[in-house]
């Protein structure tokens, strides 16, 4: 802070400037300025009047001991209503509390709820077995003591809230080199944390849906699109989300899945053994496509279960496979390593240039998206061959050099073709 030599306005004296700083901003719609919600404070804070304690709102969960805290949840589940679990929160400790400050304790409460040397896994299960409107399978390792047998069995709760059953897996998923028992033997240092107790197994996947999510598939089954999300949980499992549409062309999730691995035989088992598990009936009967990545190990796993309209037996006998559009045309074109750098070198070559880049994009997208009927699909795939083809491009809006032509054909054949 710099002391001023002299008096100045609005100032008793020769006051000491406060450093404290903060940023503001103007917006044109609503005509007014806002302050941004987090900020960098000041330590060196002088000048100011200080917010009176009494008026700064805490967080419930460090009001009052843990004792009290625990008396206002039992209060609430016992029927009590929030404002009386108040008042006699506040008789006990002294602090008022708001009524969705009780709600939060509550809510706290039952998620961070735990046994005694419960582990991930057991959490896990307790959570599913106790929702009486989920219906989950579970994949198991069952590993003797003593020995290096492993069993790999598949335990489930039928939509009628049955008790789980174990079914022998056996040798069904993956193949010599890859398989769930080789990685059940790789998890010598991560077992404790998949271990269920009351089994004594290891938890190696764990797929789950809601009746609500299962009424919503029976109503829009036509299309299933599924992606796995990471650092989603303290054991690095991937979470597998499986999307349907409605008519109004909004996405639903409606079965989840914890995966082992993002090997083949981890989708093998969401598509070919816990999506069938978890959705009896007809409704896998009627989808129509399957999208997902260019996971090549996705890939094949929804391969193997997709009919295509030829065969009865199989999982979704009139489901056709494809890949996401975005994926193909975004990360394998416009942002992949092999043809990132030509197209920025194209574009930054002049601005025909890059609407020339920019209609062969929307031409991708039109593919996907517009055409209809297979005749307007070849007629748009021979214009754009006879366009990257034709060597005198001197009545275009912008000339592609050959290297750059031949890099967009290869990427059209090697995707669409």
């Amino acid at each position: 802070g710099k002391r001023s030599s002299k008096p100045i306005e609005g100032r008793d004296g020769f006051d000491t400037k406060c450093k404290f700083r903060f940023s503001v901003y103007w917006d044109q719609d609503s005509m007014r300025w806002y302050v941004p919600k987090e900020q960098q404070g000041c330590l060196q804070h002088a000048g100011h009047m200080r917010e009176d304690p009494l008026n700064i709102r805490l967080n419930s969960k460090f009001l009052g001991t843990k004792e009290q805290r625990q008396n206002i949840v039992d209060a609430v589940d016992s029927e009590v209503r929030p404002a009386s679990a108040a008042r006699i929160f506040e008789t006990q400790s002294g602090e008022h509390l708001d009524w969705h400050q009780v709600n939060y304790l509550k809510r706290v409460k039952g998620k961070n709820a735990s046994l005694p040397n419960e582990t991930p896994a057991d959490k896990l299960i307790r959570e599913l077995s106790s929702d009486a409107s989920k219906s989950f399978i579970l994949l198991f390792a069952d590993i003797d003591v003593g020995s290096s047998l492993i069993t790999i069995k598949t335990k489930k709760r039928k939509t009628n809230n049955a008790l789980p059953i174990d079914e022998i897996v056996g040798d069904t998923l993956g193949n010599e080199i890859d398989n769930p028992k080789i990685f059940a033997q790789t998890l010598r240092g991560r077992r404790d944390k998949m271990r269920h107790t009351t089994s004594n197994q290891l938890l190696l996947a764990a797929a789950w849906t809601s009746d609500p999510a299962r009424r919503l598939l029976d109503m829009f089954p036509e299309f299933m699109g599924g992606d796995d999300t990471e650092k989603t949980n303290s054991e690095d499992r991937p979470l597998y989300t499986i999307l349907g549409q409605d008519s109004n062309n909004r996405s639903f999730p409606h079965t989840w899945c914890f995966m082992p691995s993002k090997a083949q035989w981890a989708y093998q088992w969401i598509w070919g053994t816990a999506v069938p598990a978890l959705h009896p009936g007809s409704v896998l009967s009627r989808v129509m496509l399957i999208n997902c990545d260019a996971d090549p190990q996705e890939t094949r796993a929804i391969e193997s279960v997709v009919g295509r309209g030829k065969d009865i037996s199989a999982v979704f006998p009139n489901a056709w496979q494809r890949w996401c559009a975005w994926h193909r045309i975004d990360r394998n074109f416009l942002r992949d390593p092999a043809y990132v750098s030509i197209l920025a070198t194209t574009r930054k070559s002049g601005s025909t240039r890059a609407a020339e880049i920019d209609v062969f994009t929307r031409y991708l997208w039109y593919r996907v998206k517009c055409y209809e009927t297979q005749e307007e699909l070849d007629f748009a795939d021979k214009l754009m061959n006879f366009y990257l083809q034709e060597e005198d491009q001197s009545d275009h809006v912008g000339v592609l050099d050959k290297a750059c032509r031949d890099a967009l054909k290869q990427y059209k054949t090697k995707t669409f073709e």
